[in-house]
């Protein structure tokens, strides 16, 4: 009930459903999508705890073309709720009753619409987008994405910049990993 209800919300404010709890919608950039993602809790009913993001054509074909595609989903992925003015990690509860989850999907919609819709659209150039990445990403995508950014950008002393010094060296598969996409990086 609660997905069904979203699911058509969400539709009308034009997100197209991508996969299950994963929605996506354009912006005025026909290379950059906006991303939403529902995390999912089974505690009491469903509680859904939203994050956005930006899907940047350029940047994931670049990653692509890099030999790291793991990272060329959203980026600069956020909780909704740090986007909204209590700056927090916020739930929307869905309990199977029609009326509270009708209620709780025009909130969540409210929502997306008041704070995600201009998190992507701000996100658009790969200026802001580098930003984002900076405050939002976790290390190991910021370190696979943020050079790649740059190097779009044609800013080559800043991409090799933000190149992980401490994951290069890290002897784990992770830093076998980066070192390869590194090399890739240098060559290209």
């Amino acid at each position: 009930m609660a997905d069904d209800v979203l699911t058509e919300r969400l539709r009308e404010v034009g997100f197209l459903r991508v996969g299950r709890g994963i929605y996506e919608r354009g912006t005025a950039s026909a290379d950059v999508q906006g991303w939403l993602g529902l995390n999912e809790s089974v505690a009491d009913g469903v509680r859904l705890l939203p994050f956005v993001g930006v899907r940047h054509r350029a940047v994931e074909t670049m990653l692509g073309r890099l030999g790291a595609s793991a990272y060329s989903g959203p980026v600069a992925t956020v909780q909704l709720g740090y986007l909204m003015p209590e700056g927090g990690a916020r739930w929307w509860n869905f309990r199977g009753e029609t009326a509270s989850d009708e209620r709780a999907a025009g909130d969540l919609v409210t929502t997306v619409q008041r704070f995600a819709l201009p998190f992507f659209e701000s996100n658009r150039g790969l200026p802001a987008l580098a930003e984002s990445v900076k405050t939002n990403a976790d290390e190991d995508s910021r370190a696979y994405v943020l050079p790649v950014i740059y190097r779009l950008l044609e800013q080559p002393q800043l991409a090799e910049q933000a190149l992980d010094a401490e994951l290069r060296a890290d002897e784990s598969e992770a830093g076998d990993g980066y070192r390869s996409f590194v090399d890739r990086f240098m060559r290209t």
